[in-house]
């Protein structure tokens, strides 16, 4: 939890404007889901009264659920938004493949067959 407000904090700081709406909709989600994760856990259901119980226990896992499904659409929504255009991508040259070293068996010339001048030289 430590590290990720470490990052969180980090990340927050050197954002862009654009950025930074994006992380505070995010961090208040996220400290929505820590709430009803922790902090609703921690209160003492058997000894509330049995509908505050049933109340607290609502708030706690349908808060949990209604926090992680907004995170998630959100980040979904945020990518989708963000991401390099197809058309944008095609532009990037690949890297040309290696090619491959003078005298290795993939060359053409570690192929090829001896020159038959040399043959000729060995008669005499």
């Amino acid at each position: 939890g430590v590290a990720v407000l470490a990052a969180l904090v980090s990340v927050h700081r050197r954002a862009a404007a654009r950025e930074r709406r994006f992380l505070i909709a995010f961090e208040i989600l996220l400290a929505a889901l820590a709430f009803c994760g922790v902090v609703m856990d921690l209160l003492p259901r058997p000894q509330l009264f049995a509908g505050v119980g049933i109340v607290a226990t609502l708030i706690e896992d349908g808060g949990e659920m209604v926090s992680m499904s907004a995170i998630l659409a959100m980040i979904y929504h945020h990518w989708t938004r963000h991401r390099i255009p197809h058309a944008q991508a095609e532009r990037v040259t690949p890297r040309p493949a290696p090619q491959p070293r003078a005298g290795s068996p993939a060359s053409p010339a570690a192929s090829a067959t001896p020159p038959a001048a040399s043959e000729a030289g060995s008669d005499s």
